[in-house]
């Protein structure tokens, strides 16, 4: 689309604020002034009330409201302001600033028009039309249609006060339109010609289908340039309706797809009097996009918006039952019992029949049920289901129905009370050092865990695990600070709770015990006199903290040396040799511990040699002390002086 061109009126304007502009400029410079322009105003409001009205805002944005739009005095702000709006999608090229109009709304009585600037810099001439989009707080961003373009604006009809934003998107991919069973006048206060959203003016219940054909170039690279799908297109009508007043009726989304290539699909739909107020449909495609010259921009591409909506009040059918108390959604947990009730006036005999829909409202089945209060036993799998009922009014061989509105019923999981999978264990520490006690539980909803010092139950809240989010299983870990003596015997306990009960674990003793005390030989190996070829064993004593190791050397020609690496507190097995001695290397500290005692035997061949034990606490690094044969030391086999 090319630029729009100004018109003779809008050059005249031009013209006169830039003479202004230079005025300005030349008066600043002949006072020697250097005070910088203000900045043009951000935004703009005004009040309005049910006699409608306009609002001016930044930019040269106007929102018109017309008659009925509100239903009480409200002041209306424009700015320019995107805080909290969604982001936009990728590849859709805004052609201005986001424009935020509050409070926000979620549905005006009647459209009001919203007209926008145009950067017209940013238009690709080859693109589809410009049009609005609009989002409200925690939504997603929905189109107004294509609008109408004119003078470097672009103006659209919505029922929303929300944030609103032009832009051009990179295509559509799906041709749209919509045949009715009945002609009915548009819907257009604010004077659009023919947007793409065409809002039309209801009295009476009709029939309509909405035919998509999805484009030839969908799927084809070739050709000019162009964007397309390199996966599976899915289409989805989303039906809204409000009730008279604008309150939220329902919300029935209908997925066709996904497709592969070009075709067409209908979507055939009703309007009757349980819709009255205010519907819309809204078409969305979704897939992932690649442009023919550049890479892909990813899935969700929203590449229509606005379809077909309608407003007006649909009577109930001649004596039809008036229904005075509509039935209400829900929210039960699995096991609970669901009810839905319908009140109705008749002038003759009333039936009742309720339905329902698993699939957001396409379909409905009876469910056999013919009384004002419908109630049920409910399992997880109803949740999400929807029921109306059907009310009609009986004279002779003819009746006259209306449909309620439609509740949703929620289930959620019935709880499970807690367990414990991991029970606290007791745990023996050094005096200095920490203790950790750790547990886990799981439930529905999953658990809070709670580990108390003490005994139960009335132990110190020490550590509190809240429920983690979508996990049954809640892990708690508690580390004390460094322990004394006086701790020795204290009792920790956890208590896993949740709306469906509460559970206690076992407890855990963490016991507390001195300092590590070094290894002590409290008897050395005796010296004995063999046969050669003979066999001859020796054994060590030794105290401290368990576990001890131990390593044996002999001493030849005044030389230490380990025997076999061997560990035990006794060398056993070894054939004598002539002159061979064996001696334990002494790795004792001087302290005492409760006897750790090993012994056992060990053989050498006959000699003048003497045997050295070497006793030394696993946990302790090795290192090399000289000391007394067999009585002193810590570390590992030395070397002793000649």
């Amino acid at each position: 689309m090319s630029p729009v061109a100004p018109t003779p009126l809008h050059a005249a304007c031009c013209l006169i604020r830039a003479l202004a502009l230079q005025a300005l400029l030349l008066a600043v410079v002949a006072c020697g002034g250097s005070d910088p322009a203000p900045p043009p105003p951000s935004e703009g409001s005004a009040t309005v009330g049910a006699a409608g009205g306009r609002v001016s805002g930044p930019d040269g944005v106007v929102v018109e409201l017309p008659a009925g739009a509100l239903t009480a005095d409200t002041t209306v702000r424009i700015a320019r302001d995107s805080s909290g709006a969604p982001a936009l999608p990728d590849g859709i090229t805004a052609l201005g600033p986001v424009y935020a109009i509050t409070p926000h709304i979620p549905f005006l009585g009647v459209p009001a028009t919203v007209s926008l600037p145009l950067d017209a810099s940013r238009l690709d001439a080859a693109g589809p039309a410009p049009e609005v989009l609009v989002a409200q707080p925690g939504g997603q961003w929905e189109s107004l249609g294509t609008a109408s373009v004119a003078a470097g604006r672009i103006t659209a009809a919505t029922l929303h006060f929300s944030w609103v934003l032009a832009v051009q998107r990179p295509l559509r991919l799906t041709d749209v339109t919509v045949t009715l069973s009945h002609q009915f006048p548009r819907y257009s206060p604010s004077g659009i010609i023919d947007p793409t959203w065409q809002v039309f003016s209801v009295d009476r219940p009709f029939t309509g289908t909405i035919t998509m054909t999805i484009v030839p170039t969908a799927f084809d690279p070739s050709g000019p340039v162009h964007w397309f799908c390199t996966s599976p297109l899915t289409l989805t009508i989303l039906r809204v309706t409000y009730h008279a007043d604008g309150t939220f009726a329902r919300s029935v989304s209908t997925d066709l797809g996904p497709f592969t290539a070009p075709t067409t699909v209908t979507l055939p739909f009703s309007i009757d009097a349980s819709d009255s107020g205010n519907t819309g449909f809204q078409l969305t495609e979704s897939c992932h996009l690649q442009y023919s010259v550049l890479g892909g921009i990813g899935p969700g591409l929203l590449a229509y918006g606005g379809v077909i909506g309608f407003y007006g009040t649909i009577p109930p059918p001649p004596g039809a039952p008036v229904i005075t108390g509509q039935p209400q959604s829900g929210s039960v947990t699995a096991g609970q019992t669901a009810s839905f009730s319908v009140a109705a006036t008749s002038a003759a005999t009333r039936t009742v029949e309720w339905f329902r829909s698993n699939d957001g409202g396409s379909s409905w089945a009876s469910t056999g049920a013919t009384a004002d209060l419908y109630a049920f036993s409910t399992v997880l799998g109803d949740n999400g289901a929807q029921f109306r009922a059907h009310v009609c009014d009986v004279v002779g061989p003819q009746q006259t129905c209306i449909d309620s509105s439609v509740a949703t019923l929620t289930v959620a999981a019935a709880p499970l009370a807690p367990a414990f999978g991991r029970q606290p264990a007791s745990v023996s520490v050094l005096a200095g050092q920490t203790a950790s006690i750790t547990v886990s539980a799981s439930a529905t909803p999953p658990p809070r865990v709670r580990i108390f010092r003490g005994t139960a139950p009335g132990g110190s809240l020490v550590l509190e695990c809240p429920a983690p989010g979508g996990a049954s299983n809640t892990a708690c870990s508690y580390t004390t600070p460094a322990l004394t003596l006086t701790d020795s015997g204290s009792l920790f306990y956890a208590v896993a709770d949740n709306v469906g009960g509460s559970v206690t674990s076992g407890s855990a003793m963490v016991t507390v015990t001195g300092a590590a005390g070094a290894p002590l030989i409290t008897i050395d190996p005796s010296s004995t006199t063999g046969v050669v070829g003979g066999h001859a064993s020796f054994s060590v004593t030794a105290t401290g903290t368990a576990p001890l190791s131990y390593q044996w050397s002999s001493r030849r020609q005044r030389r230490d040396r380990l025997v076999r690496n061997r560990t035990p507190a006794a060398l056993a097995g070894s054939a004598l040799r002539r002159g061979a001695g064996t001696r334990p290397l002494g790795d004792a500290a001087r302290g005492h511990r409760p006897p750790a005692r090993d012994a056992g035997t060990g053989h050498r061949r006959a000699g003048g040699g003497t045997l050295r034990g070497h006793a030394r606490r696993a946990a302790r690094d090795q290192g090399t002390r000289h000391g007394r044969d067999g009585a002193d030391g810590v570390g590992r086999a030395c070397r002793r002086p000649a």
